[in-house]
């Protein structure tokens, strides 16, 4: 009994603590986002202007919460390439080995985004989301962020490897790994920028731009070749 009791203590403190993260995170990613409107936007010099010291302020969080959820301003105000990777390699690994590998990585995208916005703060959190997302088309990808996106295509690629069979399967991984990573990329901004105000689902736009990625290596494939 006294270890029934111990264990619901236990459990209850866990969650206290995971809604107080989730918390912290989301007021930070608010305050960073009132921030850059309010220092001037895009062509006021927002971005420069948004400090780490100002959105812990604004939120009434410490330096070292905001550096536990993220590695830099690039990651709160923009988009967060590390819970990004990390989520969509973990759809990965639970798709069936009988995908094909490149299948399996858009399949993995698309189910991580129909998670996200089936939640019940889907339509506030995707407004935030598009947000962020038209910052980055606008102001570019920052270092980390880039460093982020090749420590995925790497780490896909290990993973697509491991589904393979036959000769140079490091080499054809890193290959589906970067076409995979290309169509995600491409699909991700036709949908936030356009699909999703539409109401349509990510895997439409998965599929046309699978479609079209497809069809220029097939026209591109004789010339390379000569």
């Amino acid at each position: 009994m006294a270890k029934s009791k111990s264990k619901k203590k236990s459990d209850t403190a866990s969650t206290g603590n995971t809604l107080r993260k989730s918390k912290a995170r989301e007021a930070m990613i608010i305050a960073a986002d009132e921030l850059f409107a309010e220092l001037g936007g895009y062509e006021g010099g927002g971005y420069e202007a948004t400090t780490v010291d100002l959105i812990v302020a604004k939120a009434g969080v410490s330096r070292r919460s905001f550096f536990n959820h993220f590695t830099g301003k690039a990651d709160v105000l923009m988009l967060d390439f590390r819970a990004i990777c990390d989520n969509h390699m973990a759809e990965f690994r639970a798709r069936p080995d009988s995908e094909e590998p490149l299948l399996a990585a858009l399949l993995a995208m698309e189910h991580m985004n129909e998670s996200f916005f089936s939640n019940p703060d889907s339509k506030r959190r995707s407004s935030v989301n598009r947000r962020r997302f038209a910052r980055q088309l606008r102001l570019g990808m920052k270092s980390t962020q880039w460093s982020l996106m090749g420590r995925w295509e790497l780490l896909l690629a290990e993973e697509i490897a491991r589904r393979l069979k036959g000769r140079d399967k490091s080499i054809r991984a890193r290959i589906l790994a970067g076409q995979a990573s290309l169509i995600i990329r491409i699909a991700s901004e036709q949908w936030f920028t356009q699909g999703l105000l539409k109401g349509e689902s990510i895997s439409k736009s998965m599929r046309k731009v699978e479609a079209l990625v497809n069809k220029v290596v097939d026209e591109a494939y004789p010339i390379i070749n000569g």
